[in-house]
């Protein structure tokens, strides 16, 4: 007799087991971030540029608003152009953990379900420099000028309500501008 295994409405279909009991299986497979802008229209873009200083500045400062949906941050890209060569006082930072204060100029996520009317939930602001409080944790940093560095995260950076982002800038010379991107989606707490 096949073997045959039922779906969720009660029909049975066939299935093919092999002599070691491994049943054959067919799957599609896409990234988590099209995943979700498909499912949910709940996936965005940010982007943003600031002149660079010979101190450190914020070129993107972004907080999870929302209470019910953890902020999923997939991929990072920083780039400089017309900076002063790198050295160990020019350099991108990555950062998590402190909070807005005042300052900047508020900024809007693009929903990346190009026809969807869903906003991101939360704090975005560059442009002139953001008072944030001390507390941030680095977690990357680079002291390339004038080329393009990407963090893939795929998924593993994760904010929960209030937590917060920020790319920020040093430059040894008051020469150039600094551009960041970061891509993210947002998905119930209760997923995981």
């Amino acid at each position: 007799m096949p073997d045959m295994i039922k779906d969720g409405t009660g029909n049975s279909y066939l299935v093919r087991i092999d002599e070691n009991n491994h049943m054959a299986v067919k799957a599609i497979t896409t990234s988590s971030q099209n995943y979700y802008s498909r499912k949910n229209k709940d996936a965005y873009q940010v982007s943003t540029q600031i002149n660079i200083a010979a101190s450190e500045q914020s070129v993107l400062f972004m907080k999870n608003g929302s209470q019910d949906k953890h902020l999923v941050v997939t991929y990072l890209r920083m780039m400089s152009a017309g900076a002063a060569a790198a050295n160990e006082n020019a350099y991108f930072k990555v950062s998590v953990g402190g909070t807005y204060v005042s300052g900047g100029a508020a900024i809007t996520p693009t929903n990346m379900f190009v026809r969807s009317a869903k906003e991101a939930l939360g704090v975005f602001y560059s442009g002139t420099t953001p008072i944030v409080t001390s507390g941030f944790t680095e977690i990357d940093r680079t002291h390339q000028a004038n080329e393009m560095v990407t963090y893939r995260k795929e998924g593993s950076l994760v904010l929960d309500t209030n937590d917060a982002l920020e790319i920020t800038h040093k430059g040894s010379t008051a020469a150039g501008v600094a551009y960041a991107r970061v891509s993210f989606y947002y998905i119930d707490k209760d997923i995981y």
